[in-house]
């Protein structure tokens, strides 16, 4: 893999770049579907 990385790195980093943007994207949509549902707790917890 580093051998790859370091004949070819551009070819290497763009799908790892395109990955990790999905995987940024997937991680936001986890983080506010769990802060709504928490959100949703915190408001009956206080009502």
């Amino acid at each position: 893999m580093v051998a790859l990385a370091t004949l070819d790195p551009i070819a290497n980093i763009k799908p790892i770049g395109a990955i990790a943007s999905r995987w940024l994207n997937l991680n936001k949509l986890v983080m506010a579907s769990l802060m709504r549902s928490f959100k949703g707790k915190v408001d009956l917890i206080l009502y």
